[in-house]
């Protein structure tokens, strides 16, 4: 029996593995991935069966988390957003989830948002890859500074 024709299986491989790359790049460089001096909290060894609740996230708009990355920049900040279909924002939250902080990433859109990344630069990189039918012919990873939680900055500018 043949394998069924999956034209965009191959780019969906490279644009992961690109993905991937720049992360592992990021990592890599001198100095190797940020460091923080926030004490890390220590929970109980446990499997898949048995998660640990740390937090719930609380922001009103972020309704669909499709990925969650520790600031390379800020201690105790992880950066989210949502999903398809959402508006190109950003959220910051602490370590419990409460919301500090949302921006919007102009000349971005939110096609299909499937995971947020972060490198020792203070970059962000969001994938906007998702394609559940198989058929988006444009995939994108935007690249952001990433904003200071505290600021007050709106909007923020995708390189």
């Amino acid at each position: 029996m043949e394998r069924p024709d999956r034209p965009n299986l191959s780019i969906w491989i490279r644009l992961s593995a690109v993905f991937l790359s720049v992360v592992l790049v990021g990592l890599s460089c001198p100095g190797g991935p940020a460091t923080s001096s926030a004490p890390v909290q220590k929970a109980k060894a446990t499997s898949l069966s048995r998660p640990v609740r740390t937090g719930r996230l609380t922001p009103a708009s972020l309704t669909e988390s499709s990925g969650i990355v520790a600031s390379g920049k800020y201690p105790g900040v992880y950066w989210s957003m949502n999903d398809s279909g959402h508006r190109p924002m950003l959220y910051a939250v602490d370590a419990k989830g409460k919301g500090l902080y949302s921006v919007r990433l102009t000349g971005a859109k939110n096609i299909d948002w499937e995971d947020i990344a972060g490198d020792d630069r203070g970059r962000l990189y969001v994938g906007d890859f998702g394609d559940n039918a198989r058929k988006r012919k444009v995939l994108t990873i935007y690249i952001v500074d990433e904003p200071d939680p505290k600021g007050k900055l709106k909007a923020v500018a995708v390189r």
